[in-house]
């Protein structure tokens, strides 16, 4: 009875924390530009030039740190639909970097960058449902994007999905699909996954 109230404990908490924003995780071409460089590109309505310089001030890279030039520049980029560009936007309508905090223009571009497949959005989706923040609780939705994570390989996605299925929420329960998808997140080095797992199958 004790390992099953510690298993259905960690099962309930696998969610995660939102990741508000966030660096490239493949360097674009403007990487390696000065910042006189982004802005020239950037000025001429080139869609990478202006994300890249929404991050530079988002992260304080090249400059110094300034959300609001980060939220002009991302809110550029992210209207010609460069989906990093919508998912770090949403991340400042977030937690209010920018401009004032709206949980609804969050959301906003948080699906608009899921909904290209952007993995981190269709992350922070689904914990946004799971939880019940910004948007109506809902275990079929918070189900439906971290399927859409898990399938592109994201551990934490995967170990939530197969959490999920364990517990019968927003699915039949499914003791098979919840190994695999737990499996699948712990071969990534996924400790939490790595722990699950081994509590599942005894």
């Amino acid at each position: 009875m004790k390992k099953r109230i510690i298993l259905l404990g960690l099962l309930l908490s696998v969610g995660g924390q939102i990741v508000y924003s966030q660096m490239r995780k493949t360097p674009s071409i403007f990487s390696k530009k000065t910042l006189h460089e982004l802005k020239q590109a950037a000025d001429q309505g080139d869609a990478e030039a202006e994300a890249a310089l929404g991050e530079a001030f988002d992260f304080g890279t090249i400059t110094p740190q300034d959300y609001k030039q980060a939220f002009f520049w991302y809110q550029k980029a992210a209207d010609q639909d460069v989906a990093e560009a919508q998912y770090n936007l949403g991340g400042l309508y977030y937690k209010g970097a920018g401009r004032p905090k709206d949980g609804e223009k969050a959301v906003y571009w948080y699906r608009k960058a899921a909904d290209q497949g952007y993995i981190d959005a269709q992350r922070n989706l689904a914990l946004l449902y799971a939880k019940g923040e910004l948007v109506p609780q809902s275990d079929e939705q918070a189900v439906y994007w971290y399927q859409k994570a898990a399938d592109q390989g994201n551990a934490e996605a995967q170990r939530a999905l197969g959490a999920a299925y364990a517990l019968g929420k927003g699915m039949p329960r499914n003791k098979e699909k919840a190994l695999f998808w737990i499996g699948k997140a712990a071969d990534q080095g996924d400790m939490e996954a790595q722990k699950l797992l081994t509590m599942l199958v005894r």
